[in-house]
């Protein structure tokens, strides 16, 4: 947003810009779908999961 004149640097380094809770999902890896879809067309796809993690809907 900085880079594009959208906010200020000092507007994004406010508090509360981003909850702190966000940004652990902003920094988890991600698959690139045409990867997967490639490694998927080779036999190399090794396994498959749902997005969910245990204790996320505990709060632990």
């Amino acid at each position: 947003l900085v880079n594009e004149g959208l906010i200020t640097p000092e507007q994004a380094l406010e508090k509360r810009r981003i909850p702190a809770d966000d940004l652990n999902q902003l920094l988890q890896p991600i698959f690139d779908p045409d990867g997967k879809a490639e490694a998927q067309k080779d036999g190399r796809l090794l396994t498959k999961g749902i997005n969910a993690g245990p204790g996320a809907a505990a709060g632990r």
